[in-house]
């Protein structure tokens, strides 16, 4: 199964009339992030995403501001970092402002984000997001991208998923003879099936009509 790519999530973006935003974001993982002396585990995830990504999973901001699409366009090096990497990194100063190394990458912090939690006794705030852009600059694309789909409401969910499925295999030319070459589940399948995308889904959120892609 191929992967599923940014250039394709922004096509779905672009062609599809019914979701309320598409969120598309891509990933890596066993990341070290430094500030003057103090530094991470190499555990941090990293994600690039989109500016409707973080609004599709409902992440909000604790302090500070969200990247813009400007800052996408633009590919600036501008990070929001999960509490977890405040904790390790600023013991007595405010982030924002300040600037991170992830990897041997510079990043000027702009933001928090509100705490999360654990989910299965994982963590949910160590990581780094930034924009998509940027991360394919930094860590490239040699990796699936997933889509987060947002209905506008739960009644429509059915309705856009079938639009979401119908533009996507004509964007990955997918024959009418063929099954999708992708995965496409709603939240009520997602804490089941895909815990890996559960990563940033606050658990109790189900007003939100999610509709997560998958390659």
């Amino acid at each position: 199964r191929k992967n599923l790519e940014i250039n394709e999530g922004q096509k779905l973006q672009e062609l599809a009339t019914l979701p309320a935003a598409v969120g598309v974001g891509i990933n890596t993982s066993g990341r070290t992030v430094k500030y003057d002396n103090f530094k991470t585990n190499p555990d941090v995830e990293v994600d690039g995403t989109n500016f409707d990504y973080l609004r599709t999973l409902d992440l909000k901001i604790e302090e500070g501001r969200n990247y813009t699409q400007a800052d996408d366009e633009n590919s600036k090096f501008v990070a929001v970092i999960g509490t977890d990497i405040v904790d390790k990194l600023f013991k007595s100063i405010n982030p924002i402002g300040q600037i991170i190394k992830v990897d041997h990458f510079n990043f000027e912090v702009i933001g928090i984000f509100e705490k999360q939690g654990s989910i299965f006794g994982q963590s949910q705030d160590n990581f780094v997001a930034m924009p998509i852009s940027t991360f394919e600059r930094c860590f490239g694309t040699e990796r699936s991208a997933h889509f987060v789909v947002m209905a506008r409401n739960e009644q429509m969910i059915d309705e856009t998923k079938d639009e979401i499925i119908g533009v996507l295999r004509k964007i990955r030319k997918v024959s009418p003879t063929e099954p999708n070459d992708f995965e496409i589940v709603t939240n009520d399948q997602l804490i089941e099936q895909f815990n890996d995308l559960t990563k940033y889904v606050k658990l109790g959120a189900a007003v939100i009509a999610f509709i997560a892609i998958i390659a």
